[in-house]
């Protein structure tokens, strides 16, 4: 969805970088790259939080603003259900849908292999232009069809009666068949039907709006609702991953799967969402890896409240299936509210108190991590995946050791902090590189290793260079262990330096050279002042630096469009 919006900024003072970097150690074992990962959801963004909930109306009805872009989070205009970034179609919304009533009433015929799919899809077609009036939609396309499922043993309980309608028909056909004979044929059609239904209106969504990331709702299932068991683990069941086998049609149809991570009111307090979640999302990647499309994006749609009620979901829970979903690798998570959680002003209320205080925090927190692990680890161009030995390890960052300030003026929220010292107790393998870190920041060479890095990089910068070549010989590879100094050496005192830095350098081109031109020294003797900013990520006194313009550009403070053909720069 590359027109979501433009690339969501980071601003990371000195001090943050310096925290942050170094978190992403903790997950080099613990975290590989996604295998054939597709394009994320929005450019530069491996993971990313989509609002598919009618907060629209609280404003509309009830005059309360749910702002929640300055999260990172990508909406419709006006938080509306559908929209140029994320649609949803409901049974009723999409076509002719056969169904039955919770009567026992037809509608469209009941059963699909008693419906014409033709009067479908020439209604879809109609239904699709009108929601998705540009032709080159690339938002989230999500179908939502609840009433039957396409695998006949899937179709239990209220929905049995697509069974019992599908073996009447084919006994009213065959009146002499057995019993067996009726169920297997009735079962064959049915799901034949099924599968011709559900592929078909995909086939025709992507003819019509090829770029959109179409998809059913809740597919796959896992169906691991056995909360009460005191052997719980959250695994799907063995014959629920057989049939889910099954629908591979269905996977090589999709352009995402939308699992569903809802959490039921019954896992509430039962220290339990972790594994319902953690398996859930991992059966999606599981069927992905079986469709022959590695790049099969999944985006679980999750809640603000626990499914059913108006009890919204804690930070712990939070981190269990929103930081759940970022480690394995989605590529982002669907956030869903119902209509009966908006009906209010005072729920509304609630809503923005809960988004500003605990959800956005949250997604920003979620976000950062998934970004900064995908620079790290992947060069940013793949999104960091758990590893299946470390079931715990998540892209989270320490809520205790950063915060999050509004930016002056608007626009996104920036994270500030400082590094912690990981507590005593913690699990080996965070440990391990926790204290790789911090024997760095306690060596005696490390405020020496600063300060050489200001008399080169810093000095460069300050003198106008427009950049620098980094270049080591293949001593600093010829063992693991001098990989290890290496690696601990770029995320320890390096890289922040250099995120200072190049930010500096851009603050102060866009201060003072209104962004078309980089700043120098005035006095290339004056060796006091550097392009630096300061540890809360406030710039630093740059009275001392002059304009050198780019290209087209002159003038005290480059503001002079100059149209002839010149040096790259000019003093």
């Amino acid at each position: 969805m590359r027109p979501f919006s433009p690339e969501v900024s980071l601003h990371l003072p000195w001090a943050m970088a310096a925290h942050l970097l170094p978190v992403c150690t903790l997950f080099l074992n613990l975290l590989s790259m996604t295998q054939g990962s597709r394009d994320p959801v929005v450019p530069n963004q491996p993971f990313t939080t989509i609002w598919n909930a009618n907060t629209e109306w609280c404003m509309k009805k009830h005059g309360v603003d749910v702002d929640i872009s300055i999260f990172d989070v990508v909406t419709n205009p006006g938080q509306t259900f559908r929209g140029p970034n994320m649609t949803i179609f409901y049974s009723s919304q999409l076509g002719t849908y056969p169904y039955y009533t919770s009567a026992g009433e037809p509608v469209f015929g009941g059963l699909p292999q008693n419906a014409s799919l033709n009067v479908h899809l020439a209604h879809t077609f109609q239904d699709i232009l009108a929601a998705m009036p540009e032709p080159h939609f690339s938002g989230l396309a999500v179908i939502d069809w609840e009433a039957w499922r396409p695998r006949w043993a899937f179709n239990w309980d209220t929905k049995d009666i697509y069974r019992q309608r599908s073996q009447a028909l084919v006994q009213k056909q065959h009146p002499d068949w057995s019993a067996s004979q009726v169920e297997a044929a009735a079962q064959a059609q049915f799901e034949g039907a099924a599968e011709e239904w559900m592929a078909g209106t995909l086939k025709l969504g992507q003819a019509l709006r090829p770029q959109g990331l179409w998809g059913f709702y809740n597919f796959p299932e896992c169906y691991n609702y056995d909360f009460k068991s005191p052997n719980y683990t959250g695994q799907c069941p063995p014959n629920i991953r057989a049939q889910n086998d099954q629908l591979r049609w269905l996977w090589a149809q999709s352009c995402a799967l939308y699992p569903s991570i809802y959490l039921p009111a019954a896992l509430e307090g039962t220290k339990k969402a972790q594994m319902y979640v953690q398996h859930r999302v991992a059966e999606a990647f599981r069927v992905v890896a079986g469709a022959g499309d590695p790049k099969l994006p999944v985006l679980p749609y999750m809640q603000l409240f626990y499914d059913m009620t108006n009890h919204f979901l804690s930070p712990e829970e939070l981190e269990h299936s929103l930081g759940e979903s970022a480690a394995q690798g989605a590529a982002g998570v669907v956030l869903w509210v119902s209509w009966a959680n908006t009906s209010t002003k005072e729920s509304c209320q609630a809503i923005k108190e809960y988004v500003e205080t605990t959800l956005g925090p949250s997604i920003l927190n979620v976000t950062s991590g998934a970004r900064l692990c995908s620079q790290v680890l992947c060069s940013g161009h793949g999104r960091c995946a758990r590893r299946p030995s470390y079931p715990k390890a998540r892209l989270i960052l320490n809520s205790t050791s950063f915060s999050i300030k509004p930016t002056p003026g608007g626009g996104p929220l920036t994270l500030q902090g400082s590094e912690r010292r990981e507590p005593e107790g913690s699990e080996p393998e965070t440990a391990r590189y926790r204290s790789r870190r911090s024997e760095d920041a306690e060596h005696p060479g490390a405020r020496q290793q600063h300060d050489e890095l200001v008399q080169t990089i810093g000095v460069s910068a300050a003198l106008g260079a427009a950049g620098v070549v980094l270049w080591g010989d293949l001593s600093f590879s010829s063992s693991e262990e001098e990989c290890w100094h290496l690696h601990d050496y770029l995320l320890g005192t390096l890289g922040p330096y250099v995120i200072n830095v190049t930010r500096a350098a851009m603050a102060c081109s866009h201060q003072r050279c209104h962004g078309h031109g980089r700043c120098a020294w005035q006095n290339p003797g004056q060796l006091e002042v550097f392009l630096h900013l300061q540890p809360d990520g406030s710039p630093g006194a740059w009275e001392s630096f002059s304009c050198r313009c780019y290209q087209g550009w002159a003038g005290a403070t480059c503001q002079e469009p100059r149209p002839e053909l010149g040096p790259e720069e000019a003093t």
